[in-house]
């Protein structure tokens, strides 16, 4: 990313490109400590993974070089046209990537394998519906859905601001010792 985008921003590229590097070693330290203490989740990763946010990135960079390209195939016209000011705000959205991999904001894991595996007829018609745009357009979807990943674990945090219910809810599923029984009171 400094080759392609913070050169340009000259002596301030080196500490974005720094700041990055930095949260992705603290990511990864806090990633091996929670699995070594056996208090990760399997359904949650505790800010943004590492793969994310390297794949938004490399999937920014495919698609900004549809732009270069004079016969651009396969682009999506209402992506290419907001690539240009993705670009010349990269090092905010570099930085703000670097502090999603070091909060505490919960991002689906999906790890279960359930994922993939439609139980409705509209999941069936979304997954179908995903694997064309990627097909059809594999640059600037790829990029669509990092991006919806990264927004996904802050529209969530969001909800849950607004509609604690849902949490305390999910909270409970998570805890072992909940049971739906209520607790017996001694007379």
């Amino acid at each position: 990313m400094y080759n392609f985008v913070l050169k340009d921003y000259g002596f301030w590229g080196y500490p974005v490109a720094f700041i990055y590097a930095l949260c992705g070693v603290l990511r990864l330290a806090r990633f091996n400590v929670l699995s070594h203490d056996g208090k990760s989740s399997k359904k949650y990763f505790t800010g943004l993974p590492i793969p994310a946010a390297a794949g938004i990135l490399a999937s920014f960079v495919l698609s900004y070089s549809l732009l270069e390209v004079d016969t651009a195939p396969n682009a999506m016209k209402f992506v290419s046209s907001e690539l240009p000011f993705i670009y010349s705000i990269i090092p905010f959205i570099m930085l703000g990537i670097s502090f999603l991999m070091v909060s505490t904001i919960p991002y689906a894991a999906f790890k279960s394998g359930n994922f993939f595996r439609p139980k409705t007829l509209s999941g069936l018609l979304f997954a179908i519906a995903l694997l064309f745009l990627v097909i059809a357009y594999p640059q600037n979807s790829i990029f669509i859905v990092f991006s919806l990943y990264v927004l996904s674990g802050i529209i969530a945090r969001l909800w849950r601001a607004f509609y604690p219910v849902a949490q305390k809810e999910e909270q409970t599923e998570c805890d072992p010792g909940h049971h739906d029984t209520p607790p017996v009171v001694p007379h």
